[in-house]
């Protein structure tokens, strides 16, 4: 049954990826994969840790985040990655990678970038914020400092990046807050802790 579960959420997975720019929703995801949609969503949250949405706003927003950096305007970049209007681009920006789409385009112009680095359950991380959230959080391996930090440099070529330790350190606290063998919550409301936590969960 698990290796059932497994091929189902794979094609699932394939699915949006080839077809996030139509934003499918999980009625349709579902039909798909010949499942409910209540089982595909708890299927999909179990083996990808996120929701169908969260996983077509991901691919989403990456894909509109290339289309900004390449210099395409909001309305263009809006457009091609499927969303109806540069409002809605600009509230998924915000929420998944704590910058506006022109702030994006602009390669940091006027952002101010906070950063530290902290240990983690999984080792050292480099934790970046912006006044809105976390914009980038990657683990470290030792030694690994400062190509990490030019690589968040390149991300952000014209915003200011400042060392900071204390907020850095409160934040990775709420982010990393499971002790022992619990789990790590990705689920906080609000917030774009979720979806960078798993982008760098990935990463391992």
């Amino acid at each position: 049954m698990a290796a059932n579960d497994y091929t189902r959420i794979e094609k699932a997975i394939e699915y949006l990826t080839a077809n996030y720019r139509s934003q499918p929703g999980l009625k349709l995801i579902a039909r798909h994969v010949g499942l409910s949609e209540f089982h595909l969503q708890r299927l999909f949250r179990r083996f990808a840790g996120i929701s169908t949405k969260r996983f077509v706003q991901y691919l989403t927003a990456d894909h509109a985040r290339a289309l900004l950096a390449n210099q395409c305007n909001v309305l263009e970049a809006s457009g091609a990655a499927g969303l109806s209007g540069a409002g809605r681009l600009h509230d998924l920006m915000v929420n998944l990678h704590a910058a506006t789409p022109g702030e994006i385009r602009a390669r940091g112009a006027g952002l101010v970038i906070r950063y530290g680095f902290h240990d983690t359950p999984f080792g050292d991380c480099l934790l970046a914020l912006t006044e809105r959230g976390v914009c980038a959080l990657r683990f470290v391996d030792a030694g690994e400092r400062a190509p990490a930090l030019k690589t968040l440099r390149a991300e952000w070529p014209r915003a200011m990046l400042k060392p900071s330790p204390q907020p850095t350190r409160t934040m990775a606290k709420r982010i990393f807050a499971a002790k022992g063998n619990q789990p790590i919550n990705l689920y906080v409301a609000g917030t774009n802790f979720q979806m960078k936590v798993w982008e760098a969960l990935l990463r391992l």
